[in-house]
């Protein structure tokens, strides 16, 4: 009805609502705003950002029936009479090491749908942003030193180191002489991994895997 019509609906679903036939399991209500799309530009500019791992909102006026949008950080819900959708970029996985824990992580999140990044040598890629993950699988504390000192220096929601807790010792150890502070040291997560400990590849990168989706979630929630 809203297309044919040519204007913009507002529906209520569940307590409120006129329709007796829907009940929610929940009790409550569900308020369903209908757009009726009149042109494509702010879609295009909201799947332009994402595309360069910017973020922006798509702001729906009801009363003007009009999309806009807005770039950089804001807050999901209503503002005033406009309704704020932030749009954020998928994560990304920046993953260093040259073992199967690393082969296998990349084959499991690129079967996820997510970007990986391989990086060595401590250098970060360019596009490491904030919904960058950056996951060191070395099996040498002094070989990540210089990658882990480079992503400390990052905005990536996420720095994981694999090892023990005997390994991350040594770890915070060797950071503190060179001058990194201890809330600096706090970001990273070790020993990596949602569960463990871990010793065969695949379950190292499912643990690592969940970890990362898990805290990303987490981090989006608290941030908007």
């Amino acid at each position: 009805m809203a297309i044919s019509e040519g204007a913009d609906r507002e529906c209520q679903f569940g307590k409120g609502s006129p329709y007796f036939d829907i009940v929610l399991p929940c009790g409550g209500g569900l308020r369903l705003n209908i757009h009726v799309l009149r042109e494509t530009a702010p879609i295009d500019a909201i799947l332009t950002a994402i595309a360069d791992r910017k973020t922006a909102s798509l702001i729906y006026n009801p009363d003007r029936q009009v999309l806009s949008v807005h770039e950089g950080d804001a807050s999901t819900g209503w503002d005033g009479d406009v309704f704020v959708s932030v749009q954020r970029p998928e994560p990304q996985f920046l993953i260093s090491g040259r073992g199967v824990e690393s082969i296998a992580l990349a084959a499991m999140a690129s079967a996820a749908g997510f970007r990986v990044l391989q990086a060595d040598n401590g250098r970060i890629d360019a596009t490491t942003d904030r919904e960058t993950a950056v996951v060191l699988l070395h099996h040498d504390v002094d070989t990540e030193l210089l990658m882990l000192k480079a992503a400390l220096d990052t905005d990536a929601f996420y720095i994981g180191c694999l090892g023990s807790r005997r390994t991350h010792a040594k770890r915070i150890e060797l950071l503190e002489n060179e001058g990194i502070s201890s809330g600096q040291i706090a970001r990273i997560h070790a020993p990596i991994g949602i569960f463990g400990p871990a010793r065969v590849a695949r379950s190292i990168a499912v643990s690592v895997l969940a970890e990362v989706i898990s805290k990303f979630d987490l981090w989006k929630r608290n941030s908007v």
